[in-house]
């Protein structure tokens, strides 16, 4: 029994809560394509999408004290904070 490609990427988009995307993603499929094939256009597909619309725009700076390392550290400002 073999599976529609097609099927198997909106099985995929329903999975990853990603249905409404799969609709406008453009993925052309035929009985040859293979499920790497789709996978990769997918995943171009989505790195276009997120080109376009920015991909540093989600990115928040934050600063805060924690215990541990995470991040970025701030060593002039950590060396201050221990010394007073």
């Amino acid at each position: 029994m073999k599976i529609p490609i097609l099927n198997i990427y909106y099985l995929l988009s329903y999975a990853w809560n990603c249905l409404d995307q799969a609709k406008r993603v453009n993925v052309s499929v035929d009985d040859k394509t293979k499920i790497l094939d789709l996978l990769v256009m997918v995943f171009i597909s989505g790195v276009k999408i997120l080109l376009k619309r920015g991909l540093a725009s989600n990115y928040l700076e934050v600063s805060e004290v924690i215990i541990g390392v995470k991040g970025k550290l701030e060593l002039s400002e950590t060396i201050k904070t221990m010394g007073s």
